[in-house]
């Protein structure tokens, strides 16, 4: 049994890799020579009428990969059976063969454990995806798979379990007088994010707009805390997760290796050490050792955190025609549910809360099943009127 469950394992595992690595190369190879002949845009326009859009990207990918396929194929396959022919045992068993057999089985077992794993992590993708068995799930996975995203995330968790051992956490750049951290939009001055304007400025080339964009949203994930963590992980100022931080474009702004999945499943932190790690040069040494995500983790460096931020919020205001309302959602909720809110508006530019409003739950419903509607009314009667007052504040 355990001799036919291997072979099984075997075949999706070779053909997983096969797809993973191929991704990877091409990644290498197309990925870098697209950034710098300015193509990216060419690769990336999403073919509509699926639940999860397809991209130019995926499709040039999965070509590829099935040619690939095809041509390996055949070659790993005898290539296997002649080690299986090497390694059977011989039918008159000598007292040497005897004494290696309890060695070949734990071998074997070894084997079948890592190779499940492998595939496991490979096809299910737990830290890429939700647990869900569902179609939309399902596609995110083959996505990740086919475009090079799962390849990518493997490298960085075998580069980051080596780099968190060594890394030191991020000391914090600049300070607060503990009596400024509650000081909330109608303060005369807000000392907690008013200190990042030099750096929000600088990674929005001058711009003073989408400065204040960024601003407004640091504001709603942050309030300006460098070492700000969500109940769900997500962490620093612009409040990225592990997931989102470690895709394209914002991979290379913290850096290969340098994110890491917050190891709690609460990340809930007592107020009195969020004061203290804004107000403290010391706490991020005095915490490190109970603080629920690693220190030294690239999503606590304010400038990466502030350049990532203002990638995406160029990326979201292109998909949603300017929409700051909309960009947010995008920001909060994932891209595809903002831009199947501005789809069922037509399209228009720079649409309002009160026009998203009929709209936004019935567009969280493939991604948030029954959690759609009190997601929708957070965002639409916290959450965005509090990102207008900021916006209206800081611009």
């Amino acid at each position: 049994m355990k001799g036919l469950y291997d072979r099984i394992t075997g075949a999706f595992l070779k053909l997983a890799l096969i797809v993973a690595l191929t991704a990877w190369v091409l990644d290498a190879l197309f990925g870098g020579t697209a950034t710098l002949l300015g193509l990216q845009e060419a690769l990336t326009p999403q073919i509509e009428g699926m639940e999860q859009p397809l991209s130019s990207r995926f499709l040039f990918f999965a070509v590829v990969e099935l040619v690939v396929v095809a041509a390996l194929w055949g070659p790993l396959n005898r290539l296997t059976e002649t080690a299986e022919r090497y390694d059977a045992p011989e039918r008159e068993i000598s007292v040497v063969g005897l004494l290696l057999l309890p060695v070949r089985w734990v071998l074997g077992l070894v084997y079948s454990l890592i190779a499940t794993a492998l595939l496991l992590f490979l096809v299910l993708q737990p830290t890429l995806v939700p647990l869900r068995i569902d179609g939309h799930s399902w596609v995110r996975r083959v996505q990740n798979l086919v475009d090079g995203t799962t390849t990518l995330h493997l490298v960085d968790i075998v580069l980051g379990a080596g780099w968190g051992v060594v890394a030191e956490p991020i000391a914090p750049i600049e300070t607060v007088e503990p009596d400024t951290y509650f000081a909330d939009l109608d303060a005369e001055s807000i000392p907690l994010i008013d200190r990042w304007d030099t750096q929000l400025l600088e990674a929005a080339d001058g711009d003073r707009e989408l400065a204040a964009q960024t601003k407004a949203f640091m504001w709603v994930e942050s309030g300006g805390r460098q070492y700000a963590v969500s109940a769900t992980g997500c962490a620093g100022l612009m409040q990225f997760c592990a997931s989102t931080a470690e895709r394209r474009p914002f991979r290379s702004v913290f850096g290969a290796g340098q994110v890491a999945p917050c190891g709690c499943r609460d990340c809930g932190i007592p107020v009195s050490v969020q004061v203290a790690m804004e107000t403290d040069p010391e706490a991020a040494q005095t915490y490190d050792a109970i603080f629920p995500c690693n220190l030294a983790d690239a999503r606590f460096i304010p400038e990466r955190s502030i350049k990532a931020g203002v990638l995406y919020l160029q990326e979201l205001s292109d998909k949603v025609g300017g929409s700051l309302p909309l960009m947010y959602v995008g920001y909060n909720s994932g891209p595809l549910v903002a831009v199947a809110v501005h789809k069922a508006l037509g399209k228009p530019e720079g649409a309002t809360i009160e026009d998203i409003r009929p709209h936004l739950a019935t567009a969280m419903k493939p991604y948030y099943g029954s959690k759609s509607e009190g997601r929708a009314r957070g965002l639409l009667n916290v959450h965005l009127p509090k990102l207008e007052a900021a916006y209206q504040r800081f611009r």
